[in-house]
């Protein structure tokens, strides 16, 4: 099973990625999530609100 630091890292390449386009971003993310499907629903959204208030907060 990939952790929630894997997925972290790999939200915070995609956001560190200045060249993709937001929505190159969202596709690359959610397809991953899809393909491999082994974060719950709920673990995939705690994991968009850190990533969201780390980009917002800090």
């Amino acid at each position: 099973m990939t952790s929630m630091s894997y997925w972290y890292e790999q939200l915070t390449k995609i956001k560190g990625n200045e060249q993709m386009s937001p929505m190159a971003q969202s596709n690359v993310l959610w397809r991953d999530f899809l393909d491999s499907n082994d974060l719950s629903v709920e673990d995939f959204w705690m994991l968009m609100v850190l990533w969201i208030f780390e980009a917002e907060f800090c």
